[in-house]
């Protein structure tokens, strides 16, 4: 049985395509978790703090609830394979972490946990965890990531906003392929100890307000000048084609949302 230690847009991805549990390890006391735990053969550990003001919640919420699932399944289910759902955040490079000091908080709380998985016994010594980190989730959902806002306002308000004239990069992946490259390591031969899950394509949101105007010249298209964070976009894809890599066509994923979006607005 898959166990996913919370709720959430990944996991609710997930279970649309393949048979899981998903808890709230959050809310249950260690024997309750300890039961769940039990009847797991892999453990998706998924939940993770994304907003707060203060370092410690991130601690808490990131490495110390990581910390207290991997150690009771290690206790009680050595055998579990244990997926940790960490971060691109920390990273400088796709194979080097950024200095602790430039970190943000919550990318350090994130990176003391993949540390934390990568050191345990249940790694070191049963070889059974794997820390996965995936590039910018398109989730579909304007609340949820700027290249689905964009989508959004073009369909909605036929008016888009771009920063600085759209030439920041992303590696995008849409959610259910995520989904996805998540099962596929549930059963793969090969586990390796961290696993950058991306598509290896770089792309800018003017690239895809191009593809927004190109579909419709009507929608009135802005520029805000503004200071932004770097975000790492390029990832070579090696480890995913040992893996198996899923092929998807991103333009083609970005304009059947925008014709999802435009067939709502005429409900």
């Amino acid at each position: 049985m898959i166990l996913f230690t919370a709720s959430g847009a990944l996991s609710a991805a997930f279970a649309k395509q393949y048979p899981c549990q998903i808890i709230s390890a959050r809310k249950l006391n260690d024997a309750e978790l300890t039961e769940k735990l039990k009847t797991a053969s892999v453990v998706i550990h998924n939940a993770a703090l994304l907003q707060s003001n203060v370092l410690s919640e991130y601690i808490e919420a990131n490495y110390g609830l990581t910390k207290r699932i991997l150690d009771l399944t290690y206790k009680i289910n050595p055998n579990v394979r244990f997926i940790n759902v960490s971060s691109m955040s920390f990273l400088e490079t796709a194979d080097a972490y950024l200095p602790t000091e430039k970190m943000t908080d919550y990318a350090y709380s994130k990176y003391q946990a993949e540390q934390y998985c990568i050191e345990h016994p249940l790694s070191k010594k049963h070889k059974n965890v794997i820390n996965v980190r995936f590039s910018t989730l398109f989730y579909k959902d304007e609340t949820r990531d700027g290249l689905s806002k964009l989508g959004f306002d073009a369909v909605h308000k036929k008016q888009i906003t771009l920063i600085n004239n759209g030439i920041a990069k992303r590696d995008f992946m849409p959610l259910d392929i995520a989904a996805a490259y998540l099962k596929k390591l549930t059963t793969t031969n090969v586990l390796p100890i961290v696993i950058n899950v991306a598509s290896g394509k770089s792309l800018s949101f003017k690239y895809f307000s191009d593809l927004i105007l190109k579909r419709d010249p009507s929608v009135k298209c802005l520029n805000l000048e503004q200071k932004t964070l770097n975000v790492l976009s390029d990832f070579p894809i090696n480890a995913l084609k040992e893996l198996g890599e899923i092929e998807f066509d991103m333009d083609l994923e970005f304009t059947k949302y925008l014709s999802r979006l435009a067939f709502q607005k005429t409900i």
